[in-house]
């Protein structure tokens, strides 16, 4: 064999063991995808000298087999117009990549995947191997049987208040109240899933709520409503009120009672021997508003007294009383020399007739001074 032969063989020998001899292999790692339900997630498998043998994809999570080549193996249903799972290769026939491609994302589709290549003589522990991972973002939801939605407390007791979620990424909880006002730690907003109430008071009774965020849209939140067991607290609107006598002119006097239990509120007027209890005559009127301005527990009292008269005039007094005690305030019915509040007539001349005058003599200075010739006067 001349030297020729003997080079060309060792040249080819090479090029077939560095060619043919080396097996299959995945040659980049798979990047994760990030989605949001209902969008698209995509993961790619590159494969280098696949020869004959199969990529396939699985899905660790349920221990299913999804794919082989390009072909599903699962049930591949289709949505508006389009298939759930498909398979798209491309690439040189030394370098593919397959594709898997999962649309209308659901909560269960997030979890690793598996690309392997089934390699001819190879167990399917030795297969080459690489993961990915899709992660579905889902909104906030508060678990509702593991999260307090009521409680009450006697006045100094104490409890906690727990708000669990669910989410991708994992919710931040804040709590806050509705109307507003403190947490019983003296901080606007608390964020934690625990607020502790401790050494209550009657002013703690409210609606605190539980408030789940993690950027993905909607937000959700969860009211836990706080009673708090006291005697009531009771206050008024205003505790002086006035209106003139003999005008047929009435005065409403008012008060707002918060409390639980709920309390059964009186009203009185002083007299020179005790006090008069007042109820829904053709002199007095009483009535109870409900609004979704006030606070848990609280209620708005009206006293309307008729046809205020001297003998109207005095010192009366909300009184509410529940199981635990009872409070008051007074209200104070003045005289006044005119009608007071919305519903007094307009005095003599009405402003529409005012208004009129008022224009009748601006029109008349405005001729005075543009249509009057002027005057010389002569020394």
């Amino acid at each position: 064999m001349s030297h020729f032969n003997l080079i060309l063989l060792f040249f080819s020998t090479i090029f077939i063991n560095t060619s043919y001899g080396q097996e299959p292999s995945i040659v980049d790692d798979i990047l994760p995808d990030i989605k949001r339900i209902g969008e698209t997630g995509m993961l790619n498998c590159t494969v280098a000298r696949l020869g004959t043998n199969a990529v396939t994809w699985s899905f660790s999570n349920s221990n299913q087999l999804l794919s082989r080549g390009e072909v599903i193996n699962v049930e591949n249903k289709e949505i508006e117009g389009l298939k759930r799972f498909e398979i798209k290769k491309h690439g040189s026939s030394d370098r593919i990549t397959f594709t898997l491609i999962v649309r209308f994302l659901q909560e269960d589709d997030a979890g690793r995947y598996i690309c392997s290549i089934e390699t001819v003589g190879s167990s399917p522990e030795n297969y080459p191997k690489k993961y990915g991972f899709i992660t579905v973002l889902s909104p906030p939801k508060i678990s509702l049987s593991m999260t307090t939605t009521r409680v009450e407390l006697k006045l100094g007791g104490s409890k906690i208040l727990m708000c669990n979620s669910s989410g991708i990424p994992s919710p931040n909880i804040t709590w806050v109240r509705t109307n507003g006002e403190l947490l019983p730690n003296l901080k606007y907003s608390n964020k934690n899933p625990v607020l502790k109430l401790t050494n209550v008071r009657s002013e703690d009774q409210g609606v605190y709520r539980c408030v789940a965020d993690n950027t993905v849209r909607p937000p959700d939140h969860l009211d836990v409503r706080v009673y708090i067991i006291s005697p009531p607290m009771v206050s008024y609107v205003q505790d002086t009120v006035g209106q003139a006598q003999n005008g047929k002119y009435s005065a409403v006097l008012e008060c707002k009672v918060s409390s639980y239990p709920d309390a059964v509120l009186s009203w009185y007027k002083k007299k020179s021997r005790g006090r008069e209890k007042l109820t829904d005559t053709d002199k007095y009127e009483i009535q109870k508003l409900q609004s979704s301005n006030l606070r848990l527990g609280e209620t708005w009292y009206k006293l309307k007294v008729k046809n205020v008269q001297a003998n109207d005039y005095g010192t009366y007094y909300c009184v509410g009383a529940n199981t635990e005690g009872e409070q008051e305030t007074q209200i104070i019915l003045f005289e006044t020399a005119e009608c007071q509040g919305p519903n007094c007539p307009s005095p003599t001349g009405s402003v529409s007739t005012l208004k009129v005058y008022k224009s009748i003599l601006f029109i008349l200075g405005v001729c005075y001074i543009f249509l009057i010739p002027d005057i010389t006067f002569v020394l």
